[in-house]
């Protein structure tokens, strides 16, 4: 066994174990990332409703209760819980009539009644129609809540749901939502405008391979500066080749820009958020920028292919025109 041979079976073994350690490294804080998130805790109230109600101590003087979206609260009401019989009496309400993102509840109920024998309060939110509400933070008397513990202990809505996971789809929906918009538009204007600049050298090839002589002269011009007709072949060679790697790599570009800017629209026209503030102009500049994209994206592959084809079509034109210019030298 050669040494040569030793050494890329070593190198092969180094190159499988550290795509192997990374493999793991990525698995265990996949893990870390998702399932030790009490990053961001929160209680989701799904679906659409228009109050909840939570139970908490008699004595406290606020609740303030914190929402992730600007909701509008109408009102809220409470009344004391009998220890015994789990029943109330003596409704106390107030009106908010405010777009908030957060409510502070203020203990409505008298003295009188707080010394009777009652263990808690039930308040109930009224809202003017939600959509997943989201809550993202509960304070009573100014001392944050554990939020899986209250959750557990003083939430008594229907479709509730604790959440402490810290999900990438949510992260990347949230992250496009913000920058979507401004990124997507600069890149559709570079684009649109590159677009004209590719049809222009469409409308130029065209003519160049249709009208032979227009070819002959540029050519001619070309000669004219090198004064050698085989630097003027390597010359247009080149060119011929740049244009190739160009249009090859804008038929491949156009559509990935296209797809991927329709995609991430989607997901920002799809996110929860907009839902819950029902804002459809949000959901409508989506789908116009996905519509965009794909177009521009096509018109460009279609644009590349058309001058790939006619850039095929010029040089093999170009080598006649310097074979004839060789023959008509040689025989002179």
């Amino acid at each position: 066994m050669s040494l040569k041979t030793i050494i890329n079976f070593l190198l092969k073994r180094i190159s499988l174990k550290n795509t192997l350690y990374l493999m793991i490294s990525i698995f265990i804080t996949s893990i870390i990332i998702i399932y030790l998130p009490n990053f961001n805790p929160s209680i989701l109230i799904k679906g659409r409703s228009n109050s909840f109600q939570i139970e908490i101590k008699k004595t406290f003087n606020t609740c303030e209760i914190f929402f992730n979206n600007n909701v509008f609260i109408k009102s809220y009401s409470m009344y004391p819980v009998l220890t015994t019989k789990g029943i109330g009496i003596d409704i106390n309400s107030k009106k908010v009539e405010q777009k908030l993102n957060s409510c502070i509840i203020e203990n409505l109920l008298s003295a009188e009644i707080l010394k009777n024998d009652y263990a808690k309060q039930r308040i109930t939110l009224n809202f003017n129609d939600f959509n997943n509400l989201k809550i993202t933070k509960i304070y009573i008397d100014n001392e944050k809540q554990n939020l899986k513990s209250f959750y557990q202990n003083n939430f008594f809505s229907k479709n509730k749901e604790f959440s402490n996971r810290h999900y990438i789809t949510k992260t990347i929906s949230n992250v496009l939502l913000k920058f979507n918009e401004p990124i997507g538009n600069f890149i559709l204007t570079f684009f649109s405008l590159y677009t004209f600049i590719l049809i222009n050298e469409l409308i130029i090839k065209m003519w160049y391979n249709w009208k032979r002589s227009s070819l002959e002269k540029y050519i001619n011009k070309i000669y004219l500066k090198y004064n050698n007709i085989e630097l003027v072949k390597i010359k247009l060679t080149e060119l011929y080749m740049e244009n190739e790697i160009r249009y090859k790599f804008l038929q491949i570009l156009g559509p990935a820009m296209g797809f991927l800017l329709t995609i991430s629209s989607l997901i920002v026209g799809l996110n929860p958020i907009i839902r819950e503030v029902q804002n459809l102009n949000i959901f409508f500049e989506s789908i116009q920028i996905a519509m965009v994209s794909t177009f521009i994206g096509l018109i460009i592959r279609i644009v590349s292919i058309i001058l790939q084809k006619l850039n095929n079509s010029i040089f093999s034109k170009i080598d006649i025109i310097i074979f004839n210019f060789n023959t008509g030298e040689k025989n002179k």
